[in-house]
């Protein structure tokens, strides 16, 4: 027999948030109920009500239906969700585009951006005419970066939005927001003139939104109208302020509020009025205390201030408690975003900038710091080369150069700056395709003339760099008094007398200061004295010692005006003078030989006129000394050797005279008076077959010259017999 079924209890209905019974009702009733319910909806349990009652119901066609479920989810944030709600009612109405709109709307924040994009294609082919559309997808390319396609879109919003007669808050909002996102992305293109001319739309739209006028502020900056845009921050600050009463209590707030005091504070920055600037910096740091970039910006602001009073009289100790709190606010910003090269860029600019030998590698060591945390940060490539070339690192220099060449290869500044290490390491060919390539990229570019002209100077193309020097001149646009010197050094090169002087006296005139010009004149001065008679021979020297003296006047501690002058002084022949100038020189440079910073070259050479000047003055046994030293730094130059030799000869240390003599004939076997004078010397060890044939082979090394001719019997007590003065020797090919 077959039992009965058990009768199940009847369900109780759920409280949909409308009547139970309702859900039979017809879908537009139901659909009108639950319009009115969304729109006094006010947490997601209401929401989750009004979607459970639609879909009892959603058993119709109504697209709408679907559209409301999807507005629900937005509500709730279930966008995943709602966006399956829009393309159901998408289904049901496929030619109605505020479902495509809407399912664009959630891809968006879904973050899926091509899906976005093509829903709201899809809403503008429908609705052609409606400006939200286009602004709706605008903002998606935007997002993207694809600033160009955007203005297109924003454009062609506003204009829709505009056609309309009595636009609604709505289409109001829309209107304005186009303008100034329109206006964001202009800037990001560069166009400037066009983002302020829409910004200023905004802003007249909406001239109490502080965004608005920050953004504005923001054109103005980037196009150099740094007024401007100051009083544009200044309105942004105002309005959020006024706004805001109670800001400090208000994180948000506060955080935006230091954002334009930043923004104001660059600008107030960049017109050079940096106690404004650094109010407005200090304002966003007690905002934002954990910030790293406004440490940074006032860091900036305080080390630029420091150069401006550096060379301020009665400011130094201002102009160094700023230069401190710098690099305070360097390592602040460090401390707290300790990723960013920026900041160990600008502290290694900030040791760059003192040019003090001492921060040589501190501001080395910043920029390492910069380009390790980032291989791509090549600006700091760029002064790592410059520091390493002012630490005669000529090798790290020229690679830090080619590391910033390889990837931006049109920056003529970096070319001269390579140029100028590839000039100081003398290897000038190199030099001058550096500067061909500056030339190639600004045929304009004077100061590449000018070096490649002096490269080709010393490279002894003098018509060359006369050629260059003179298209410096027509090119340059500002002050580089030493085209002239240059010139002048040419035509010297030439000896065309009259034009150096002239080109020289130009350069000292317009730079009296400069030691290297003054030393150049001296240098010519002191050539034309060899070369002219007796009378004006005096008075070129003392030319070349007047501007030597005021040289040393400027700098008293330069080895280089002190060895000229010691030249100048020796060719004179005031020798006590020479020696006592060349010893000073020797002293300064050794405080330079002592930090290791730089190779000189002339050292041996004051050594060597030391030497002679003592010989000169017949102080033979005092020469001995500094012609060694010469010989200990260039044992390879038979002209020290040889002065020495003469110098034990006269002194009578003869062995020793002899040996320096035969390594004087080892190097030049053709050197007869190292001949001649040896003889003597062998004769004083009564070596007399040794004698007699360095005096033949004198002789017959150079037979024209009548004092090598000697009468063996008279030779009796002379002790040799002097062909030339000190430092006078001829050289023997």
């Amino acid at each position: 027999m077959e039992k009965k079924k058990a009768k199940m209890p009847a369900r109780r209905p759920r409280n949909l948030g409308v009547d139970a019974g309702e859900s039979m009702m017809e879908p537009l009733k139901v659909l009108k109920r639950a319009k009115a319910e969304f729109n006094n909806a006010k947490n997601e349990k209401d929401y989750s009500n009004i979607i459970r009652t639609l879909q009892d119901t959603n058993k119709s066609d109504l697209p709408d239906i679907n559209a409301l479920i999807g507005q629900c989810y937005i509500r709730m944030g279930a966008h995943d969700r709602a966006v399956h709600s829009f393309t159901d009612a998408a289904a049901k109405a496929e030619k109605e585009p505020e479902h495509y709109n809407w399912c664009g709307y959630c891809y968006q924040k879904m973050n899926n951006s091509d899906e976005a994009l093509a829903h709201y294609t899809k809403a503008i082919e429908l609705g052609r005419t409606n400006g939200e559309y286009y602004y709706n997808r605008a903002t998606v390319k935007k997002e993207m970066n694809n600033y160009k396609e955007a203005i297109e879109d924003f454009e062609q919003a506003i204009k829709h939005m505009e056609n309309r007669s009595n636009p609604d808050s709505k289409q109001q909002d829309i209107i304005y927001q186009a303008y100034y996102s329109k206006g964001i992305c202009l800037r990001q293109l560069e166009f400037l003139d066009e983002s302020i001319h829409d910004l200023k739309k905004a802003v007249d739209l909406k001239p109490e939104e502080p965004s608005a006028h920050n953004n504005l502020g923001m054109s103005y900056f980037k196009a150099g109208e740094f007024e401007e845009s100051t009083n544009e921050y200044t309105k942004a600050i105002h309005n959020i302020k006024t706004e805001n009463k109670n800001y400090e209590f208000e994180p948000e707030i506060r955080k935006q509020i230091a954002v334009f005091c930043n923004n104001r504070g660059l600008s107030f920055y960049h017109q050079h009025r940096y106690e404004e600037a650094k109010s407005d910096f200090d304002e966003a740091i007690n905002l934002e205390r954990d910030d790293a970039i406004y440490y940074f910006n006032r860091g900036n602001n305080s080390y630029d201030q420091s150069l401006l009073l550096r060379n301020i009289e009665d400011r130094e100790e201002d102009a160094k408690r700023l230069y401190e709190e710098a690099h305070d606010d360097y390592d602040r910003a460090i401390e707290l975003k300790p990723s960013d090269p920026r900041f160990y860029h600008s502290k290694g600019l900030a040791f760059e900038g003192t040019n003090d030998e001492n921060d040589f590698d501190a501001a080395i060591e910043n920029f390492q710091k910069a380009t390790e945390i980032d291989d791509k940060f090549f600006g700091a490539e760029v002064h790592l080369g410059n520091m390493y070339h002012k630490n005669d690192e000529f090798q790290k220099a020229l690679k830090s150069y080619r590391k910033f060449l390889d990837n931006y290869s049109t920056h003529e500044d970096v070319y001269v700056s390579r140029g100028l290490v590839y000039q100081d390491m003398g290897n000038h060919q190199f030099a001058i395709k550096d500067f061909d390539c500056a030339i190639k990229l600004n045929p304009k570019y004077s100061d590449a003339y000018y070096h490649r002209g002096v490269s080709k100077l010393k490279s002894r193309r003098y018509n060359e760099a006369i050629e260059d020097l003179t298209r410096a001149l027509e090119e340059k646009t500002k002050d580089n008094y030493g085209i002239y010197d240059a010139l002048g050094c040419c035509y010297q090169a030439q000896k065309d007398y009259d034009l150096a002087f002239r080109y020289m006296d130009e350069a000292i005139t317009k730079d009296p200061n400069n030691v290297q010009f003054l030393m150049n004149r001296a240098q010519c001065h002191f050539e034309l004295g060899h070369d002219e008679d007796t009378e004006k021979q005096i008075s070129h020297f003392t030319a070349s010692i007047e501007d030597l003296e005021t040289a040393l006047g400027i700098d008293e501690l330069d080895p280089k005006v002190l060895y000229k002058l010691g030249l100048s002084y020796y060719a004179f022949k005031k020798y006590k003078r020479c020696i006592k100038t060349l010893k000073r020189s020797l002293k300064c440079l050794q405080v330079i030989n002592n930090s290791g910073a730089h190779t000189i070259t002339y050292e041996s050479d004051i050594y060597y006129h030391i030497g002679i000047a003592y010989s000169n003055l017949e102080r033979f046994e005092e020469s001995i000394y500094p012609l060694a030293r010469a010989i200990e730094l260039i044992p390879s130059d038979i002209r020290y050797i040889h002065e020495r030799a003469k110098s034990y000869q006269m002194i009578e240390e003869h062995s020793a005279a002899i040996e320096d003599f035969d390594s004087v004939i080892h190097k030049s076997p053709n050197n007869a008076n190292a001949y001649f004078r040896r003889a003597f010397s062998h004769k004083a060890l009564k070596n007399f077959p040794q004698a007699a044939d360095d005096f033949e082979t004198a002789k017959a090394k150079d037979p024209t010259n009548q004092k090598l001719v000697v009468n063996y019997k008279k030779l009796k007590g002379i002790t040799c017999i002097v062909l030339c003065r000190p430092g006078e020797e001829p050289v023997f090919k």
